[in-house]
């Protein structure tokens, strides 16, 4: 492991939030050549579809299907809220715009479609499943892994966050993880430079004798990334610098700027990002505002395990071209990069930027931020009777408690 100063490694992390729950998963990492047989209509050498199978028993069934060449797969299923995973190899050919897929103990048959493979039914027809959404698998896009992530976990009983921090450096990249104290041990912190290959990080761990390499790829819902190791018997390895806690899980990117919050930018349409992300991670809404005929699109993305992480609305109904307009951040895993989340006062936030003015609801007082393009709610129930000024006939700043938490933390960026 490359060694760090404990200031060097304080530097880099300076003003992390972790995003995220934690998720130990497994994920093939493995090359190939070209697909000479899937050439020209958007499938490409070493292409990976991802889907989310329905289960009555478990939050659903993460599926992977890596096409490694032109004749050879790997397909594996991750039961969600559990550590089963089952990884098979196999073969497939392509017929008349099907792609069949020859496993060991099952064969399965995909409809070819602009990126992505919906899931046939044994008698050619599509799968009932795949009408809304589900049964249908989507090509992994090529994904960009600098930035911040963040996740919790579950240490010495209480829920703690762990921060991952990856930094380009020369053609590599610098893989910075902390994991919080543990078992009255201090924070552990690991910092090395991994090699990118076939949208994989790859990461040498070592110690005396023993060494394993960490895969990072992009998480299932392509909101972050999995950090595992390559071979599932070397897991054990995630936790040699750790204290009793361990690098491994799902970390979602959480950074949130005047234009981006996580991996969506306001670049995207809402068609955009949900190709990218699961149906069952989605939930439209249809949301009320202030008059009777003001209504409007409001999608909630939820995370793996389905806690709320943010919601997205367009300016108008039903049109999947649109960009985002609002966005309502819900989950504290998310932050700026001064650690300003939906769960911060109005004295953090008073501290971390300067406030444009602040606006007088009907139950909530907004302060405003342009610098970042935000609005921040808060109750005034948490004001004293002194909050409004008679004279100016404006909010007296002044006035208002530094330790008000904010209700609500919401970016405009139409």
């Amino acid at each position: 492991m490359m060694k760090m100063k404990m200031k060097d490694i304080a530097r880099i992390l300076k003003g992390l939030l972790p995003l995220a729950l934690c998720a130990l998963g497994l994920f093939s990492c493995r090359g190939g050549g070209q697909q000479q047989s899937l050439q020209g209509q958007g499938h490409t050498a070493l292409s990976v579809y991802l889907g989310l199978l329905p289960s009555t028993d478990r939050a659903g069934i993460e599926v992977s299907l890596i096409l490694e060449d032109s004749t050879h797969a790997t397909y594996t299923r991750e039961y969600i809220g559990s550590d089963r995973t089952l990884s098979e190899q196999g073969t497939y050919i392509v017929e008349d715009s099907v792609l069949q897929l020859m496993l060991p103990h099952d064969t399965l048959r995909f409809a070819l479609a602009e990126e992505r493979l919906i899931l046939l039914a044994e008698d050619g027809g599509q799968d009932h499943g795949s009408q809304g959404g589900h049964n249908v698998l989507y090509k992994r896009r090529a994904y960009d892994f600098v930035g911040t992530y963040g996740t919790f976990d579950s240490i010495d009983g209480e829920s703690k966050e762990k921060t991952l921090l990856i930094t380009p450096q020369d053609e590599q990249y610098l893989v910075s993880i902390v994991v919080p104290k543990a078992h009255g041990k201090e924070p552990s912190y690991f910092a090395e430079v991994g090699t990118l290959r076939n949208d994989t990080l790859f990461v040498p761990i070592a110690r005396l004798d023993e060494s394993a390499t960490m895969c990072i790829v992009p998480s299932h819902d392509q909101q972050g990334v999995k950090v595992t190791t390559t071979k599932p018997e070397d897991r054990h390895a995630l936790t040699w610098y750790c204290g009793g806690g361990s690098m491994a899980g799902t970390y979602y990117k959480s950074t949130i700027t005047k234009s981006s919050i996580g991996g969506i930018t306001r670049e995207m349409t809402i068609g955009d990002i949900l190709k990218r992300i699961p149906v069952a991670q989605v939930k439209l809404t249809e949301e009320h505002g202030e008059f009777a005929d003001d209504r409007y699109d409001n999608y909630i993305i939820y995370t793996r395990l389905h806690e709320p992480l943010l919601s997205l609305s367009p300016k108008e109904r039903g049109d999947l071209t649109q960009r985002v307009n609002r966005v309502c951040v819900l989950n504290p895993l998310l932050c700026t990069e001064s650690r300003i989340s939906n769960r911060s006062t109005f004295g953090q936030i008073r501290k971390a930027y300067p406030i444009t003015r602040i606006e007088s609801d009907k139950e909530h007082i907004i302060v405003v931020v342009d610098e970042i393009h935000a609005y921040f709610a808060i109750s005034k129930s948490k004001l004293p009777p002194t909050w409004w000024d008679e004279k100016t006939k404006r909010v007296d700043s002044s006035q208002i408690p530094d330790t008000a938490q904010v209700d609500s933390f919401t970016l405009w960026w139409e």
